[in-house]
């Protein structure tokens, strides 16, 4: 990995500033410069993968900043379970560029412009020294996160399912990590668990029933709510109303019928992701999607 030789440069520290002379932060990456700035000075920032691991696992660290750049998705993947395990705040940084420079993985020419900089693809904080607008503005925006899942865990026990995803797609619009996109995805997997039918209704069955009599009510509804047996009983039936609910029954024995289709549908799958399921598992020869 290219620059995994940050752990060799020796960091810049700039001055330390005052409060009356920190530059005014407009946004999350002016905050991450800030803070890192602050940091640098107290010695407390950490570079590179094996110190930042051993760090957030002591749970010394007190925020992450990841690269987006890094192009290794196990490196990625090990530093964002180990945050999501100590419950450690994660901030994603476009480029491992910018991160290096404003960990201190550079040299300052004489006109005070960085040279050399070395990449980061990841960056602690132990101990983020004086603390300013960067860090205030930071922990504002770390709060925000929090309390959108939260918010969208309320909405859920509200059932108000397509709410709960409308906030946490607006947190997902500005906190792009791993962890905030499969909430995303779970939210819109219950609102699809929700709105499907309920098959064992349809087909009067209780939920343990077995494939015997999941077979014998199908055959058994199929022969009553056929809409010629429909319009035989009353002529003046709704055909088109009669012929959708005769499809909705052939649908759930379609599902219920099925042991594997049945076992997906019971996790919360609706009809279409189901067949989705199935495809992916036939495609890779029998392993499980």
């Amino acid at each position: 990995m290219a620059d995994i030789d940050e752990d060799e440069v020796a960091p810049v520290v700039e001055e330390t500033l005052g409060a009356e002379q920190e530059e005014e932060v407009t946004d999350l990456m002016g905050a991450v410069r800030g803070v890192l700035k602050r940091a640098l000075v107290v010695d407390g920032v950490i570079r590179g993968l094996h110190e930042v691991a051993k760090h957030i696992d002591a749970s010394k660290a007190q925020v992450v900043f990841l690269a987006e750049s890094c192009n290794e998705p196990t490196y990625k993947k090990l530093v964002q379970g180990l945050c999501l395990e100590k419950n450690v705040p994660l901030i994603d940084v476009p480029d491992n560029k910018s991160l290096g420079e404003w960990a201190g993985l550079c040299k300052i020419d004489k006109d005070g412009l960085p040279r050399k900089v070395v990449g980061a693809s990841c960056v602690c904080v132990t101990d983020f020294g004086e603390e300013g607008e960067a860090y205030n503005y930071m922990m504002n925006h770390l709060g925000k996160a929090v309390a959108s899942v939260t918010q969208a865990t309320a909405l859920q026990k509200l059932e108000r399912w397509v709410d709960a995803v409308s906030v946490l797609e607006e947190l997902h619009s500005w906190k792009k990590d791993e962890d905030v996109f499969w909430k995303v995805e779970w939210a819109k997997f219950e609102v699809r668990r929700v709105r499907r039918p309920d098959y064992y209704s349809l087909l009067r069955l209780a939920r343990d029933a077995t494939q015997a009599e999941v077979k014998s009510g199908y055959r058994k509804l199929s022969v009553q709510m056929h809409p010629d047996k429909q319009l035989q009983r009353n002529p003046d039936s709704d055909q088109a109303e009669a012929r959708d609910r005769f499809q909705m029954i052939g649908e759930a024995f379609e599902i219920l019928g099925d042991v594997a289709k049945r076992e997906y549908y019971d996790k919360g799958y609706d009809a279409q992701g189901i067949r989705e399921c199935l495809q992916v598992r036939k495609r890779f020869s029998g392993q499980a999607p």
